[in-house]
């Protein structure tokens, strides 16, 4: 059990502890053997992989029947937690810098990884970044903090993030020094989840990190509700390290017509992409449409824009879109012609106008 803790991201301390339960022999740790077994097999595989829902189907029934005796030793307040590869994974908890400093390895003992919304550090910013403690984060939340240029540094920089995969770090006030401190902390190898919303974050604020390694590892990236333009779109789009997206969310950026044809010459395989309140227009919306990288494409939305029937029609018209795409438009003017709208409808069957 103790590599499991030390090893919370490789799968084979848990497969080991997973053939120490089968020798075991008794029924419930057959069970859980199992059950370790497929969810680090699901959790290995591509959403939509078939044997994705298949494996899910597995865990769920075993679960159904053998929940209440593997969480009968864990506090109370983690006993409705999810289980992921196997082991519990408690939800992401807010909590007081301070306490997070107290928290002994006895607190941290029943999961190998723990999700911790740290709030509320101000003096304490630098005792927070040495604490070993981090070491047991998975999903670490610095949002809502305000965050100064020394302390964002100092957390950036720490040398116990290491098997943080999930970092947030909405609402603060990055420099670049604070960037260019996440992109040179190789510690972070586990990192595939990014986000930075509403930090008013410029091109040249996020020039350090766009064209950097440190994203090669990062499946989702957040950058809503910030001032950038279509030269950030550009470094991300020319970027080898920002191959491996599969989630992009520009929400209330300036990118303009530009932005999106820059993304337009990427090579980029998303699933999920926001481009909602970005200023596009209809001026691209035929270069847009036909951007091969649509084919990836399973969520996309758009609007606040004057997008219009134009838009509708080359969407249309699209060689590229799946079947099962989903779109969503926000305050634009394509619904008023009924004519487009319900083409539209025809070629793309989850489409929706809000």
């Amino acid at each position: 059990m103790s590599a499991i803790w030390e090893h919370p991201h490789e799968d084979t301390p848990r497969l080991v502890y997973a053939d120490w339960l089968q020798e075991a022999g008794e029924p419930a740790n057959v069970a859980r053997a199992e059950f370790i077994r497929l969810q680090c097999e699901q959790f290995r595989l591509d959403e939509e992989d078939p044997r994705h829902g298949e494996l899910d189907k597995q865990t769920a029934k075993l679960l159904r029947y053998h929940r209440k005796e593997w969480v009968t030793a864990l506090p109370p307040l983690l006993t409705r937690a999810r289980f992921v590869r196997g082991f519990i994974y408690p939800r992401l908890r807010g909590i007081r810098a301070n306490q997070f400093l107290a928290l002994g390895p006895a607190d941290l003992a029943p999961a190998p990884l723990w999700s911790f919304k740290i709030e509320s550090g101000a003096k304490v910013w630098p005792a927070v970044a040495d604490s070993p403690n981090l070491q047991r984060l998975d999903h670490l939340d610095l949002g809502n903090n305000l965050l100064d240029e020394a302390a964002a540094v100092r957390l950036l920089s720490s040398e116990h993030v290491t098997n943080v995969s999930v970092l947030g770090l909405g609402l603060s006030r990055f420099t670049p020094a604070a960037l260019a401190a996440l992109a040179a902390n190789d510690r972070l190898t586990n990192l595939t989840e990014l986000t930075f919303w509403a930090n008013r974050m410029t091109d040249e604020t996020f020039a350090p990190l766009a064209g950097s390694a440190r994203l090669a590892t990062v499946r989702a990236l957040n950058l809503s509700q910030n001032e950038l333009t279509a030269a950030t779109m550009r470094a991300l789009a020319g970027s080898p390290h920002a191959a491996g997206l599969r989630s992009l969310d520009l929400f209330g950026n300036r990118l303009g017509d530009d932005g999106v044809r820059e993304l337009c010459r990427s090579a980029l395989n998303l699933r999920v992409l926001n481009l909602h309140a970005t200023g596009m227009t209809d001026a691209c919306a035929e270069e847009f449409a036909n951007w091969p990288g649509l084919r990836s494409v399973r969520y996309l939305t758009l609007g606040a824009t004057p997008l219009t029937t134009a838009t509708a029609r080359a969407f249309t018209a699209s060689p590229y879109f799946r079947d099962d795409v989903v779109i969503a438009f926000w305050h634009t003017r394509i619904r008023s012609d009924s004519a487009a709208a319900n083409a539209l409808r025809e070629r793309v069957k989850n489409v929706t106008f809000w």
